[in-house]
């Protein structure tokens, strides 16, 4: 290699290392802080949901068969009619 193509093989990893230094992504940061403490608080909420189905289902399953759930049936309302 001639020394004039290391130089500017030098030239061009600087000029893109004080490109890169240049560039704030601090917004993108708080961003994904936000997105990930979202995703968070919804997969907390999920757990407590499915604790919830599990602990319903046992009390369905410990009922007596003359103590089961009627059969639901959807009330008809005015707009069903349309």
């Amino acid at each position: 290699m001639k020394s004039t193509d290391i130089a500017i093989a030098a030239a061009v990893i600087l000029a893109a290392s004080g490109l890169t230094s240049c560039y704030d992504d601090s917004g993108l940061k708080e961003r994904i802080e936000n997105v990930e403490g979202r995703v968070q608080s919804i997969e907390e909420r999920i757990n407590a949901i499915n604790t919830d189905i599990a602990s319903l289902r046992q009390l369905i399953a410990s009922l007596p068969a003359a103590q089961s759930l009627p059969q639901w049936r959807r009330h008809q309302t005015a707009t069903d009619s349309h």
